[in-house]
């Protein structure tokens, strides 16, 4: 008795076989790719709302600090119309009253056009801290029309801490430069603001400055790393 399966219908049922698991290898590839680009944009929206979230608390922090530095500057300028010299200003406790009032910073001091700080919220005549040669300060002094400017994260030499600088340039009363008023701020009051939002199981997100360097890093289940 002859078999029934022929090799031309062998060859159909092979072809057939073939095209079905070309289809649905097809489908599955089709689910995968539309899975993966739905999950990325996904990825990208959260991305986005964690970073406009982190950017209203940490502008929220900042325009407290400048707020407080353009009071102080006003006091500043007040002396000045009255032709007293910015050494003889006794303005530390001044600073000890802003510095309470802002529970941000942890440094808030007066510099004379020198560099040299004449006033701080700790009065400590002896802080270890130079403002004279930091880049910022070198701004406030060439850029008579500059605001507020904010330093790249640096050391604070008594604690080795990471700071970042928050300043503002104070004039004479004809334009000449007289000094700064200087706010600084420790890394690690900016970096929690990380640790509030949820970044998922393998997720993480970091704080870069200006330069794009990393500033602080944080991810689930680790603790936070800053620039130290």
């Amino acid at each position: 008795m002859k078999s029934i399966a022929s090799p031309r219908f062998t060859r159909w049922i092979i072809l057939i076989w073939i095209a079905a698991n070309i289809f649905v290898g097809g489908m599955i590839g089709f689910f995968v790719r539309d899975s993966h680009e739905r999950y990325v944009k996904l990825a990208a929206v959260n991305a986005q709302n964690l970073a406009q979230v982190l950017e209203q608390q940490i502008t929220a922090s900042v325009r407290q600090v400048d707020i407080s530095l353009r009071s102080t500057s006003d006091v500043v300028r007040t002396l000045f119309s009255e032709k007293r010299a910015v050494a003889d200003f006794k303005l530390s406790g001044l600073l000890t009253q802003q510095h309470a009032r802002l529970p941000e910073a942890d440094h808030f001091y007066l510099t004379n056009a020198a560099g040299t700080i004449v006033a701080n919220s700790n009065f400590d005549s002896a802080t270890t801290f130079d403002v004279a040669t930091q880049p910022f300060f070198r701004q406030l002094q060439d850029d008579i029309f500059s605001t507020l400017v904010i330093g790249q994260p640096t050391i604070f030499p008594s604690n080795q801490h990471w700071v970042i600088p928050f300043a503002r340039r104070i004039d004479q009363m004809d334009g000449s430069f007289a000094g700064a008023l200087v706010v600084l701020v420790e890394v690690d009051r900016f970096a929690k603001a990380l640790t509030q939002v949820d970044v998922g199981e393998h997720g993480a997100v970091g704080l870069l400055d200006a330069k794009l360097q990393l500033v602080a890093r944080y991810a689930m289940g680790q603790s936070l790393s800053t620039s130290e």
